[in-house]
């Protein structure tokens, strides 16, 4: 694993199996890691904590890391913001989130035919 070319990890893999279903002439290994219990708060402190085991467990450096997808939370981007490859923000997320905030919005009626804007 760790001679590979390109090593991207996330936190979530739910939604990357939809991309195997794209067609494309490269091919994609998706492999899970780990499944862990994580009983420590959420700190960007345990999870790079975390990160950082998993890795040398796995006999992968950091290095090797082209990036890093996550949500957007603020303790996902401090607990990355020291590795040297790219953090991404999820875009599944980002629409997920963006969606949710427009239907919440109060619902505008139709202006009348003949409203002087």
């Amino acid at each position: 694993m760790a001679d590979s070319h390109e090593i991207k990890i996330t936190d979530d893999l739910r939604n990357y199996y939809k991309l195997l279903e794209v067609p494309s002439p490269v091919r994609i290994g998706l492999y899970c890691l780990e499944t862990l219990y994580f009983p420590e708060d959420h700190t960007a402190e345990h999870i790079t904590e975390m990160m950082e085991n998993m890795l040398q467990d796995w006999k992968i450096k950091k290095q090797s890391l082209s990036g890093i997808t996550t949500n957007n939370a603020s303790n996902m981007k401090k607990a990355f913001e020291n590795f040297p490859c790219v953090w991404f923000s999820c875009f599944g997320y980002n629409l997920n989130l963006a969606i949710s905030k427009v239907l919440k919005m109060p619902r505008m009626e139709l202006l009348p035919e003949h409203a002087d804007i």
